[in-house]
C-alpha cells in the first residue's frame, strides 16, 4: 500500500488531477490497483526490495 492522494500524484506526474483519475479509474476497473481514500494498493508487483535487489543485495542493472 502506498499513501499517496490525487493531488500528489497529479504534481508529481505534471498531470491534471482530473487525468489522474480517470486513469486511477481504469487500472482499478481492470483490476491493477485498489484505490482508497488516500491510499493506492497495487497488485502484481513484487515488494520493492524483491524488485531492486537479488539475494545479495546488490543492485540489479
Amino acid at each position: 500500500m502506498i499513501p499517496v492522494t490525487h493531488d500528489y500524484l497529479s504534481f508529481a506526474l505534471g498531470l491534471r488531477r482530473a487525468g489522474v483519475t480517470e486513469t486511477l479509474i481504469r487500472f482499478e476497473e481492470q483490476r491493477l490497483i485498489r484505490k482508497m481514500r488516500g491510499v493506492l494498493q497495487i497488485h502484481g508487483i513484487p515488494p520493492p526490495k524483491a524488485a531492486l535487489f537479488d539475494e545479495r543485495d546488490r543492485c540489479r542493472s
